[in-house]
């Protein structure tokens, strides 16, 4: 059974962004400290249960703590994947196309005049070349998911094989009404692949609202922290946000629908321990993401600490 079948380099990207997410240190001083790391699990089968659209994606982070002030006081390598899928053509006569992505960069994090501030960008590796594909439909025939989307079988247009950059700047504001509630509104601005103005806010409420060192799911929005482990208990985490959307690269010019200019996402989850664990779960509600979608979408996320 073929798992993975990567092409025109990615493997040597994978390896470099995994040579680089080791901790960096001099014997003479400490440049970048490695501070933790957190990784999600998202999936529809996870929120409403039916395979469309935001279909899967996982990503991982590796955090940093700098000497420097300013905008660079952590560093975030990030690595992610992320697959779209169109839906059965009975439920949706036109539909997006299929889309897999393996996402591979860095964020400076900081702050500018009072704000918590985030800029880097990510190289975008796009299309079959990313062996997601195969993956998918190897990880469906284990699973016995017979009446799963199976790109190998169906006939809907693939988005090309391409290689593009993402940049993302972005800036936050943390309010503590109480010491275990944090309100946090947030805006940033994409360049790239996409193209998009993202404004929103969250809220913790619990011991992980403690928590100073913020990164967000790339598809669901749920904000994320490698110190989750350090914030035991439970906390309740919600968050709302709205784009305006200029241009997606899972709905390039050549498909046979448009993405909606408008698109929402509304949130909610926890974070409680079982056992050695402490473990997030949470539901998003995503708005119509392209012009005649037939309806909006629930999906679903887990993020697993395990404290050693």
């Amino acid at each position: 059974m073929k798992l993975f079948k990567l092409h025109n380099g990615i493997g040597a990207l994978m390896a470099a962004f995994i040579m680089t997410a080791t901790p960096i240190t001099t014997t003479a001083k400490e440049v970048r400290a490695y501070e933790g790391s957190v990784g999600s699990f998202a999936n529809d089968a996870l929120g409403d249960g039916h395979d469309r659209w935001q279909s899967a994606a996982y990503q991982r982070s590796f955090i940093f703590k700098s000497r420097d002030s300013g905008m660079f006081q952590e560093f975030e390598w990030r690595g992610r994947s992320q697959i779209v899928t169109p839906w059965a053509s009975s439920k949706q006569p036109q539909d997006r196309p299929y889309s897999s992505v393996l996402g591979f960069g860095g964020f400076s994090r900081g702050e500018i005049v009072g704000l918590e501030s985030h800029i880097g960008g990510e190289i975008i590796v796009q299309g079959d070349q990313t062996g997601l594909p195969d993956f998918q439909s190897a990880a469906h025939d284990f699973l016995g998911l017979d009446k799963s989307y199976d790109p190998s079988t169906a006939s809907d247009m693939h988005v090309e094989d391409r290689v593009t950059f993402r940049g993302e700047f972005g800036l936050a504001k943390s309010f503590r009404p109480s010491r275990q509630i944090l309100l946090r509104p947030y805006g940033s601005v994409a360049v790239g692949a996409d193209q998009s103005a993202t404004f929103g806010v969250d809220m913790i409420a619990g011991p992980l609202s403690e928590a100073n060192s913020w990164t967000r799911d790339a598809v669901t929005g749920q904000l994320l922290t490698h110190q989750n482990d350090a914030k035991q208990g439970f906390s309740l985490v919600a968050g709302m946000d709205v784009s305006r959307i200029t241009t997606s690269m899972h709905i390039p010019d050549e498909s046979s629908v448009s993405p909606e200019e408008t698109q929402t996402r509304t949130r909610l989850g926890a974070q409680f321990g079982i056992g050695a664990a402490d473990v997030f779960f949470g539901q998003t509600w995503f708005s119509e993401g392209f012009v005649g979608q037939a309806e909006t979408q629930r999906g679903g996320v887990l993020s697993v600490s395990l404290n050693f």
